[in-house]
């Protein structure tokens, strides 16, 4: 089922990764070096071991991470500006290093060819879609990148050309769904189809159900318990939850967001992540919606506002009444005509766990049926 996984520590230079010895931090750097490491003996002989890579930023030229991720070693690629979310810090003896864990991710925010074309540094960080925070950092090390000439040497000896790479980057127009669950790496594209239902996930230790289809509640329960299973206190820049209800296996929930200009969360209430399930001709497929997308959704109705009229004395249930009319009208899956859908793909994860993530939404104007 969805879930999100927020910061595990502070995104952090290089050069004061001493500080933060076995604690997970943010890594905003350059790919210097990648070497593979394969079992030489054993049953397993031949098979992936890790991948050695050097990385650095401006505070420190060289730096050693350990990636035992096959899926996060096929995005690194030498040349590339990455950020690498929630590795661990280690030391063995005198020696520091980087290392991936299960809840490590990885991000390519600029690729060698954009380094060494003719955009400048200001463009890349302004073109990314990061918090403040992130941008600062991306900006520093770009400017490093292009001053220092070892680096520059490393990316103009790539001989892997990257247009295609750009192209890929372009959105997929009105796919299927079909072709969408074919697609193997991460890129962003379109879809025309169906809303069938949405599915919402509480952890073990909530009290309800771990998950559920919203249709099988839609009509059995009151508007204010429908409100309360959609709404949750949250952080309103990244969409992480922040309740206790919200928080898998009883784990701390951490307060670093890369969303937000502090690296910290901001605490509001939001509309819980869920999958909407959607579907056309050749199948169905599920999107994660996470907060600022739901409000796209839900008619522009932030759930602070659901929120109040739920908690503050019924002071305007006409609201309410309205927002849970809007939702029962999206699920009438016989009714509506088909909606246009603008998705991204990260080739990290599985479909049930945030593969597919809606970006945007809005009414299809090209439906078939309409003459």
């Amino acid at each position: 089922m969805a879930t999100i996984t927020g910061w595990y520590g502070p995104l952090i230079d290089l050069a004061s990764a001493s500080c933060h010895v076995d604690h997970f931090v943010q890594l905003l750097v350059f790919v210097r070096h990648s070497q593979s490491i394969y079992r030489e003996y054993g049953p397993k002989q031949g098979a992936f071991l890790k991948t050695l890579v050097q990385v650095g930023d401006n505070s420190r030229p060289n730096f050693p991470l350990s990636v035992w991720s096959e899926n996060i070693r096929s995005i690194i690629h030498v040349g590339d500006v990455i950020l690498l979310q929630n590795v661990k810090i280690t030391k063995f003896r005198e020696t520091l290093e980087a290392s991936t864990a299960q809840v490590s991710t990885i991000r390519v925010l600029v690729h060698s060819s954009q380094l060494i074309s003719s955009r400048g540094n200001n463009a890349m960080a302004a073109d990314c879609n990061l918090g403040e925070a992130l941008r600062a950092k991306l900006k520093k090390v770009i400017e490093w990148v292009l001053s220092t000439e070892s680096a520059l040497d490393q990316i103009e000896n790539i001989e892997l050309p990257k247009e295609k790479s750009l192209e890929e980057q372009k959105p997929k127009i009105d796919l299927s769904v079909m072709d969408i669950m074919a697609l193997s790496s991460s890129c962003s594209m379109s879809l025309r189809a169906t809303i069938i239902d949405i599915s919402l996930h509480f952890p073990a230790k909530s009290g309800m159900k771990e998950n559920f289809f919203v249709s099988s509640i839609l009509y059995r329960i009151p508007d204010k318990k429908i409100v309360q299973a959609f709404v949750s206190k949250g952080c309103c820049q990244c969409g992480v939850p922040l309740d206790l209800r919200s928080s898998s296996g009883g784990n701390i929930i951490q307060p670093y967001s890369e969303k937000c200009s502090t690296c910290l969360h901001e605490p509001s209430q939001i509309y819980r992540p869920f999958l909407l399930y959607v579907r056309d001709p050749s199948g169905h497929i599920p999107l994660l919606v996470r907060n600022k997308t739901a409000e796209i959704l839900f008619g522009n109705i932030a759930a602070q506002n659901i929120y109040k009229c739920n908690h503050q004395g019924d002071e305007n249930p006409s609201f309410q009444n309205f927002w849970v009319l809007l939702l029962k009208s999206l699920l009438q899956r016989d009714k509506n005509s088909p909606f246009y859908f603008e998705i991204s793909l990260d080739a990290m994860k599985q479909p049930e766990n945030g593969r597919f993530e809606l970006i945007s939404f809005k009414v299809s104007l090209h439906d078939s049926g309409t003459k």
